[in-house]
């Protein structure tokens, strides 16, 4: 049976249990991470945690809604064995009091039983359980050449620390995406440091006469490596993001994570990803609404 569950009910220490082992298990799903990104989410769950399902709720205008939460890329049906069947009872469980939603979701059998715009959108990632050289040797043509050019330019790679790595990212990102909200950043910062209580995190920078020219910050939890990164014009110029990729990789190279890039639908920032052996997973957008057409939160 499955029950809604307001966000104060919900069983903590079984709720984050069940998503550790879980069968795709996702950082995106633990409680503290949906605390950061959606205060006061509900559930779904299914007979005693058997299977459970985030609701990230929001309102508007007196209006109930689900939608996907920033630096929460999907969500899923957080279980040891999930099927169509279960996604559609899922689905059909979540209340009617949400008029709207909107979310990304692992499976697009979410969509049978409603009238529902199913997008398919692609995720890239790279199974670390290779040598160095195996890895390397997907790479593009191209990506090798622009390794080479950011080292012989004399490009360096290191840790950073968390407060500049994330200042660097932030100052950045804010240049090139001018709707996104500063406040945005401080919500990742806070992810960082929770993270860094409940997995790990990690921070690299390329350096180019002692000055960071381009930052990945990374979130480590279930085997997976989640990735931030970002250039400056000069390391942009200097292929910077190419070498400092390729030494992530090389890090953890020879275990059993996986860099998840996150993928993208513009076709260049797939191409620079998809450069490094990168492997495609398909996640979907499903959208439905009981309101007029024309309204739009």
């Amino acid at each position: 049976m499955i029950k809604y569950i307001y966000h104060k009910s919900i069983d903590r220490e079984k709720w984050d249990h069940k998503i550790t082992e879980a069968l795709h298990s996702r950082i995106y799903g633990f409680s503290w991470y949906l605390d950061i990104v959606s205060p006061g989410w509900d559930a779904l769950i299914l007979d005693d945690y058997k299977a459970v399902f985030p609701l990230t709720r929001k309102k508007k205008y007196g209006l109930n809604y689900i939608i996907q939460p920033k630096f929460t890329q999907q969500t899923t049906i957080y279980s040891s064995e999930p099927s169509d069947e279960m996604w559609v009872d899922f689905f059909n469980a979540i209340p009617r009091k949400f008029l709207y939603v909107n979310i990304c979701c692992t499976d697009s059998a979410s969509i049978l039983g409603k009238n529902a715009t199913c997008i398919k959108h692609t995720n890239l990632i790279v199974p670390l359980n290779n040598s160095y050289e195996s890895l390397k040797s997907a790479y593009s043509g191209s990506n090798k050449k622009n390794i080479n050019k950011a080292y012989n330019r004399g490009v360096i790679v290191k840790k950073c620390n968390l407060e500049e790595c994330i200042s660097f990212i932030k100052n950045e990102y804010l240049k090139i995406l001018k709707n996104i909200p500063v406040q945005a950043f401080d919500m990742y910062y806070e992810l960082m440091k929770l993270t860094e209580k409940n997995g790990k995190i990690y921070c690299m920078g390329a350096y180019y006469d002692n000055v960071l020219v381009a930052a990945i910050s990374l979130l480590i939890k279930s085997n997976r490596i989640h990735t931030l990164p970002i250039a400056s014009e000069e390391g942009k110029h200097l292929s910077a993001l190419f070498l400092l990729i390729d030494k992530l990789i090389e890090e953890h190279s020879e275990t059993n994570q996986t860099i998840d890039f996150g993928g993208s639908d513009i076709e260049s920032i797939a191409y620079f990803f998809g450069g490094f052996g990168s492997i495609k997973e398909n996640y979907y957008q499903i959208k439905y609404s009981y309101l007029l057409p024309r309204f739009i939160l």
